[in-house]
C-alpha cells in the first residue's frame, strides 16, 4: 500500500473532496464475453452540460469519473454491432453506478434500449448515505428544510418533532448511529458549517437538486471530521427554460386541539400548548440557458414565515396574551455555469439567507422580557472550476466563502427592543428554572474562507489490478467576532425559592465583564490520498489515509470600558460581607490591551488511516458485503480557543445578603465569593491532543427486486479521551468536605413517601480558592456506541417508491464531564438505548392523483432524576437517578400528502396538494424537566397551583394541523 501510495503522489494530481457528483463506469463485452475496445460511450442527461463521451480501453472498460446527479441515458456504440442505449441510470452524490453490457452483432434491429435497469447497490464505494433527489423532497410533506429531511432519514434520530413547520426556523439537534457533533454541512461544496457541528444557514429548499447524508464515511478519507456530511448540491439550470413556483399555507382553523381535552396537561401550564397561527412557504425558480450546450443559469427565491404559539409562556402571565412567536426566512440564489468546451466548466453560485425572530427564546420559564430579537443575515458562494484533463484524470478547483452577522438584543419592560442600558435586571430563580428581565445581548460575526484542489486519476493494469487513485487538499481560515453586550447594571440576581413561588427567597449574584469584545481565528489545512481497486472479479477495496493541522490563534484586542473591568483584569478588590476579594491582576491589565497569541491549539500531526472493503458475492453487482474501519480526529474549531480568549464572556457568582429584606441587589449586599466562569487566566494544556474517533461497520446490501434494495447492518463508534476546561484552582481533591443530602423524590417535597435516599456531595475545603481553567485531554473521558441498522428503499418505479428503516442504538457515556469534581462524578456513567423506525413513500395513483405519507416513531430519550444542590462552590444538579432511570414520552407521528396533478401542454404541470400532519394528534412532550423542584402554575381560572417541576413538559408536540398549498413547473 505504501507503494501504491508514493507513486500516486508522484504520478497524479488531485482528487474530489466532498464530492458533490457521482459516477458511471462499467465494462462492455460481446455476447460472448469478451472485452470490446474501442466502444464509444456517450452520456446525456438534463442535469449535464452537453454530452460526455468515452472510449473502452484494452480491457474494455469505460469511465465517467464526475457527473452530476440525475438521470442519465448510456449509448454505446461499435461497428458490426448493435447500438446499445441503456434510459434511466440514476445518479445520485457520491453513488458510483456500474453499468456493463453486452453487445450483440448487428443485424436488422440496430439499436437495442434497456429501461429501468439502474444499479440499486453500489459494489465499489462502502460509505453508507441517505440521498433525497429533487422529485423526493417535492412529494415529502414536511417543513421543507434539512432538519426535517433528517427526522425522515435512515440511520438518524433527531431530539425535537417537527409537526407541518411548528419548529421550522430554529434548529433542530441530530445524531447518526448514536453520535452527535463534528459535523460538516456543506451548500454545493462550501463548507457552512456553524462552529463543529451546526448549519450555519437557513437552506432555500427549493434550490436544491439533491441533499445527501453521509452518516457512516470510515472509509471515505476526504471526510475530516467524523459526524454526519451534510452535502447539497444546487440545482444548475439547462437547455430548457424551466421553473417552479410553490406555495404552500396554514392558520390556526385548519389546527386540532390536542390540549383541551387533557386536564394533567391544562393543569402543568401548557396553555394552549404549540399552535400555528399562520404558515406560508413561497418559493420561486427559474433556470435555463443563456446559450444551450455552453452557458446556464439558475435563480431562486424564498419567503418563508411561521407564526406560532408558544407552550407555557410567559411563565407568569396570561398565555392568551402572549404575541405570536414569529419566525421569517428569506432566500435568494442564483447559480452560473459556463462551459468552456467539453473538458473545462466554470461553476459560481451565491446565496443569501436572512432570518427574523423577535422572541427567540420563549418558553415556559420566561417572561415577555427575558427573551431576545434575533435579525441576522447569512451567504455563503464559490467559484469552481473543473478540468476533464484526460478520459483517466479529472481536476477540480474551488475558492468558497460563508459568514453570517448574528445580533441578538433584549427586551425592555413594555416590550420594546432595547439595549443593556434600558432592560430590566436579569432575574433567575434556580429552584423554578424561571427567568425575567433583559437578555444578555450579543452579537456574533463569524467569516470563512476555503480554498480546495481535488481530483481523480484511473490507472489500469498498474500492479496486477484496476486502480482509481485519489488525492485532495483543503485550507480553510475562520474567524469570529464576539461582541457581549451584557445584562442591565453587568449583573444577574438569583434566587433560591423553595417555597415554589418565585423571586422571594434572594440568594446570589452574578457579575460580569461586559461589554466586551473579542476576536478567534483559525486556519485548517488537510490532505488525503485513497487508493481504489480491485481483487479479481468480486472485491473492492478502499484505503486511504487523511492528514489534519488546526492551528487557532488570537489577534491583538483591546479591553472594553465596562464596570468591573477593575476586578476582572487589575487584580482591584471588591468589598464583601467576609472582607474585600480579589482575583490575581491579568498580565494585561494595567495597559487594557491583549498581545496577539499564536498557536493556541495546534495540532499539525494527526493522520487517520481509512479502509473499506466491498465483496460482490456473486458477482452480478445484487448481493455485496462491506465492511469499513476509519479513524476520525476533531476538528476544534473556534471554541477551544474562545474559551482561554482573555476577553471572553466570564462571570464571577457572590453571596447575595439581602440585609433590608427588599429584593433589590446594592453593592453593599455582596456576600462571600462562590465561583469563577471564564476568566482572563484561562489556558491551554501544552500536550492537548485531539480526541480521536474510531469506527467499525459491516454491511450486506441487497437488490431485491428491479429498483429495491435492502441494507443490514453493524456501526460501533468509540470517542476516547475527550477533551475538558478542568479547573486548576479547584480541582477534583479540593472538594473533600462531604455533607449529606436529602433527596425529596419527584414530587419535590420532603418527608413524603417518594422521597429517595440521602446522598453525599461536597463543599470545597477553601471556598475562597479562585478558578483557572485548562483544557486537556481526559484519558477517562469516552463514550462508545453500538447500532443495529436495517433499511429497505425501493426507488419510484412502477408509480409507487418506498424507504423504511429501523435503528436501534446502545450508549454507554457519562452524563457530565468525568473527573472534574466528585458532585459531577456521582451516578454518572450509565447504559442507555435509543430506538426509531420510520417509513415514507410515494404512491401515483390513477387520474394524477399522488399520495406520499410518512410514519415516524422515536423512543424517548433517556432520562435521569436531578436534584439542586447549594455548595459554597456553586450549584450543582446531582443526579439522585442515573441517565436511563427514566425516559421522556416516545413520539409516533403519521403524516400525508394527498396531490392532484394537471398537465398543460408539453412540460407544464400544476399540483394541487392538501397535507394533514400528526394525524393521531399526538401531545408528547417534547422534552421534560429532569430537576426536582416546585413550582407555581397559574390555572386558566386564575388560581395558583404548586406543582412538582420534574417531568414537566416543555413544550409539547404540535396538533393535528392541515396545510393546502400548489406546486407548478414549466
Amino acid at each position: 500500500m505504501a507503494v501504491v501510495l508514493a507513486a500516486w503522489v508522484l504520478t497524479a494530481s488531485f482528487a474530489a473532496a466532498q464530492t458533490t457528483t457521482g459516477s458511471i463506469n462499467g465494462t462492455v463485452s460481446d455476447s460472448s464475453g469478451a472485452v470490446l475496445p474501442g466502444v464509444v460511450v456517450t452520456a446525456e442527461s438534463p442535469a449535464l452540460l452537453g454530452v460526455q463521451t468515452q472510449v473502452t480501453d484494452a480491457s474494455g472498460d469505460y469511465r465517467f469519473p464526475s457527473l452530476p446527479p440525475g438521470t442519465y441515458k448510456l449509448t454505446y456504440q461499435l461497428a458490426g454491432f448493435a447500438t446499445i442505449v441503456r434510459e434511466d441510470v440514476i445518479i445520485q452524490i457520491g453513488f458510483q453506478a456500474t453499468v456493463s453490457v453486452k453487445m450483440p452483432l448487428a443485424t436488422l434491429q440496430e439499436t437495442v434500449t434497456v429501461k429501468g435497469e439502474s444499479p440499486v447497490v453500489d459494489v465499489q464505494n462502502t460509505s453508507i448515505r441517505n440521498a433525497f433527489n429533487a422529485e423526493t423532497m417535492k412529494n415529502i410533506p414536511n417543513s421543507r428544510d434539512i432538519w426535517s429531511l433528517i427526522a425522515e432519514a435512515p440511520g438518524m434520530t433527531v431530539s425535537r418533532f417537527d409537526v407541518g413547520g411548528s419548529t421550522a426556523g430554529t434548529q433542530t439537534g441530530y445524531t447518526a448511529y448514536g453520535t452527535g457533533g463534528q459535523n460538516r454541512v456543506q451548500i454545493d461544496g462550501t463548507n457552512t458549517t456553524e462552529g463543529t457541528a451546526a448549519a450555519g444557514f437557513y437552506f432555500d429548499y427549493g434550490a436544491f437538486d439533491e441533499v445527501s447524508f453521509g452518516i457512516s464515511s470510515a472509509a471515505d478519507a476526504s471526510m475530516p471530521t467524523p459526524g454526519v456530511f451534510v452535502n447539497t448540491v444546487l440545482k444548475s439550470g439547462g437547455n430548457e427554460l424551466h421553473g417552479d413556483v410553490y406555495f404552500d399555507y396554514e392558520n390556526e382553523s385548519l389546527q386540532g386541539d390536542n390540549v383541551s381535552g387533557d386536564a394533567e396537561l391544562i393543569k402543568q401550564g401548557v396553555g394552549k400548548g404549540t399552535r400555528m397561527v399562520k404558515y406560508m412557504d413561497p418559493n420561486g425558480n427559474l433556470g435555463g440557458p443563456f446559450k444551450k450546450d455552453k452557458f446556464w443559469f439558475f435563480t431562486s427565491w424564498r419567503w418563508q414565515e411561521i407564526q406560532t404559539t408558544t407552550t407555557g409562556w410567559p411563565w407568569n402571565g396570561d398565555k392568551k396574551a402572549a404575541p405570536d412567536f414569529l419566525t421569517r426566512l428569506r432566500n435568494a440564489t442564483y447559480k452560473l455555469t459556463y462551459q468552456l468546451n467539453q473538458n473545462n466548466k466554470i461553476t459560481h453560485y451565491l446565496q443569501y439567507g436572512h432570518k427574523l425572530q423577535p422572541y427567540r427564546n420563549a418558553g415556559a420559564t420566561e417572561t415577555l422580557d427575558s427573551v431576545y430579537y434575533q435579525d441576522s443575515g447569512s451567504y455563503s458562494g464559490k467559484v469552481e472550476y473543473n478540468w476533464i484533463a484526460t478520459s483517466r484524470l479529472y481536476v477540480d478547483f474551488r475558492v468558497a466563502s460563508f459568514g453570517y452577522n448574528w445580533p441578538n438584543y433584549p427586551y425592555n419592560l413594555d416590550g420594546t427592543v432595547g439595549r443593556r442600558e434600558t432592560a430590566q435586571v436579569r432575574r433567575t430563580d434556580t429552584i423554578t428554572g424561571n427567568n425575567s428581565g433583559g437578555y444578555t445581548g450579543y452579537r456574533y460575526d463569524r467569516r470563512r474562507w476555503q480554498y480546495e484542489a481535488a481530483g481523480s486519476k484511473y490507472q489500469d493494469n498498474w500492479l496486477g489490478s484496476h486502480h482509481l487513485l485519489k488525492a485532495g487538499w483543503l485550507s480553510e481560515y475562520e474567524r469570529i467576532a464576539d461582541e457581549e453586550m451584557g445584562w442591565p447594571n453587568s449583573w444577574q440576581l438569583q434566587f433560591r425559592s423553595t417555597s415554589g413561588v418565585d423571586f422571594t427567597t434572594p440568594y446570589r449574584v452574578v457579575l460580569q465583564n461586559n461589554p466586551t469584545y473579542y476576536i478567534d481565528a483559525m486556519w485548517h489545512h488537510g490532505a488525503y490520498v485513497q487508493d481504489q481497486f480491485n481483487i479479481g472479479k468480486k472485491v473492492t477495496i478502499n484505503a486511504g489515509v487523511r492528514w489534519d493541522s488546526y492551528d487557532a490563534f488570537e489577534p491583538e484586542q483591546n479591553v472594553r470600558g465596562g464596570p468591573f473591568n477593575g476586578f476582572f483584569y487589575m487584580g482591584q478588590p471588591l468589598q464583601t460581607s467576609r472582607g474585600p476579594f480579589s482575583m490575581p491582576a491579568a498580565p494585561f491589565g494595567s495597559t487594557g490591551v491583549v498581545p496577539a497569541k499564536d498557536s493556541i491549539i495546534k495540532w499539525a500531526g494527526l493522520i487517520a488511516p481509512r479502509f473499506g472493503l466491498s465483496w460482490d458475492l456473486r458477482g452480478d453487482g445484487k448481493t455485496v458485503v462491506k465492511f469499513n474501519a476509519g479513524r476520525f480526529y476533531d476538528n476544534p474549531g473556534v471554541s477551544y480557543s474562545d474559551d482561554v480568549n482573555p476577553l471572553q464572556y466570564t462571570t464571577a457568582t457572590f453571596g447575595w445578603v439581602d440585609s433590608n429584606g427588599d429584593k433589590l441587589f446594592t453593592m453593599d449586599e455582596l456576600g462571600p465569593f462562590v465561583s469563577l466562569s471564564g476568566g482572563a487566566r484561562n489556558r491551554v494544556s501544552s500536550d492537548l491532543k485531539s480526541p480521536p474517533t474510531s469506527e467499525i461497520s459491516a454491511f450486506v446490501e441487497r437488490q431485491v427486486i428491479t429498483d429495491m434494495g435492502v441494507r443490514v447492518g453493524f456501526v460501533y463508534k468509540k470517542m476516547n479521551n475527550r477533551l475538558a476546561l478542568v479547573d486548576l484552582g479547584r480541582p477534583h481533591s479540593a472538594w473533600n468536605v462531604p455533607f449529606t443530602v436529602a433527596d425529596p423524590g419527584p414530587d419535590g417535597l420532603a418527608n413524603t413517601p417518594d422521597d429517595g435516599k440521602s446522598f453525599t456531595a461536597y463543599n470545597l475545603a477553601n471556598p475562597s480558592a479562585v478558578s483557572v481553567f485548562e483544557w486537556q485531554s481526559l484519558a477517562d473521558y469516552d463514550q462508545s456506541y453500538k447500532n443495529v441498522d436495517v433499511t429497505l428503499t425501493k426507488r419510484m418505479s412502477n408509480r409507487w417508491s418506498l424507504v423504511s428503516s429501523f435503528l436501534y442504538t446502545w450508549n454507554r457515556q457519562p452524563f457530565s464531564t468525568p473527573g472534574i469534581d466528585p458532585n459531577a462524578d456521582y451516578n454518572n456513567y450509565a447504559n442507555s438505548t435509543l430506538y426509531t423506525a420510520k417509513v415514507f413513500g410515494t404512491w401515483e395513483g390513477p387520474y394524477r392523483i399522488i399520495i406520499s405519507p410518512v410514519l415516524r416513531f422515536q423512543a424517548g430519550d433517556p432520562l435521569s432524576r436531578r436534584v439542586s444542590v447549594s455548595t459554597n462552590g456553586g450549584t450543582f444538579s446531582m443526579k439522585a437517578e442515573p441517565q436511563g432511570s427514566y425516559r421522556e414520552d416516545d413520539v409516533t407521528l403519521l403524516d400525508i400528502r394527498a396531490e392532484k396533478q394537471f398537465r398543460f401542454g408539453a412540460g407544464r404541470r400544476m399540483g394541487l396538494f392538501f397535507d394533514l400532519y400528526n394525524i393521531s394528534n399526538s401531545n408528547a412532550a417534547q422534552t421534560m424537566d429532569s430537576i426536582v423542584g416546585r413550582r407555581s402554575v397559574l390555572q386558566p381560572d386564575g388560581t395558583t397551583l404548586t406543582l412538582p417541576r420534574f417531568l414537566r413538559p416543555n413544550p409539547i408536540i404540535a396538533p393535528r394541523v392541515a396545510k393546502f398549498g400548489f406546486k407548478f413547473s414549466f
